[in-house]
């Protein structure tokens, strides 16, 4: 019997040197830590899940915006490329207009010249 009242005597003590040396703050700290590290962990899941439906909607998703605008862009290109000749031609037409102008202003210029000369020599010769 003593061997067994020994043994619990240093089984007891055993238990009260490891509970005197139990980091419980650390344990509690570290309890917290796990806990708030879960409670950003769902809302990091939150925002990715956001992000995802953000960039992968099949309606609005910003995949879907940018297939969008490149169809338009080569939508555009193709009408501009077809809209080139049309504008082309218009600007050569008012070229030869702007060419047509100063001819017939040099025109009426020469034609006043001529009919104020012959004012002038009806009136004083």
């Amino acid at each position: 019997m003593s061997t067994q009242k020994q043994l619990i005597e240093v089984l007891i003590r055993k238990v009260e040197s490891l509970e005197d040396n139990l980091p419980n703050g650390n344990i509690v700290k570290i309890q917290e830590f796990i806990s708030e590290m879960k409670q950003t962990q769902g809302e990091m899941k939150d925002d990715i899940r956001k992000l995802r439906k953000t960039i992968l909607d099949p309606e609005e998703g910003l995949v879907v915006r940018i297939n969008k605008n490149t169809d338009w862009r080569e939508e555009d290109k193709i009408f501009r490329e077809e809209r080139v000749p049309f504008y082309d031609s218009k600007v050569f037409e008012f070229e030869a207009l702007k060419n047509w102008k100063k001819s017939v202003s040099k025109a009426l210029w020469v034609l006043y010249s001529a009919i104020i000369g012959v004012i002038i020599k009806l009136l004083f010769f």
